[in-house]
Formats: structure tokens, C-alpha cells, sequence
């Protein structure tokens, strides 16, 4: 080995107040990070339960409106075709 490359660990093995201050802080944001996100996830989830519910209606919808529109086609029909 070369004569100026040092034999031994150049970090202390101490544990300074800013390292833990640190640390703790960084595992509170994580925290904060996930609950947020498992609140986001049940707002897309009601969300998505609410869109599919309106789908629902409107289909509904749709089949009452294109089933009127059917029978007045078919009543104008018979009135052109019975003259």
C-alpha cells in the first residue's frame, strides 16, 4: 500500500445530537408522507365508487331516453306509412 493512504476508518464512532435530531425528524416526515398518501387512496376510492354509481345512472338514463326516442320513431313511421 502506499505510504499516504490512511490504515484506519476516517469517521468517528460517535453519535452527535444533530445525527439523532436528524433522523428523528426524517422518520416523522416519512410518516406524515405515508398517512397522507393512505388519505389520498380512500379519496380516490370514494371517488372512483361515486363515478361508477354516476355511470351507472346515466346508462340508465340513456337506455329510458333512446327507448322514448324509439317509440316516437316508430309512431311517425306507422303515421307515414298508414296514409
Amino acid at each position: 500500500m502506499p505510504a499516504h493512504l490512511p490504515q484506519h476508518w476516517q469517521f468517528k464512532k460517535e453519535v452527535s445530537f444533530g445525527n439523532i435530531i436528524t433522523t428523528v425528524m426524517l422518520l416523522v416526515a416519512g410518516f406524515i408522507y405515508v398517512s397522507d398518501l393512505d388519505k389520498k387512496i380512500m379519496l380516490n376510492t370514494q371517488s372512483n365508487i361515486y363515478i361508477k354509481e354516476q355511470r351507472k345512472e346515466d346508462t340508465v338514463r340513456l337506455e329510458k331516453s333512446m327507448n322514448n326516442m324509439n317509440k316516437k320513431l316508430d309512431t311517425l313511421i306507422t303515421k307515414l306509412f298508414t296514409k
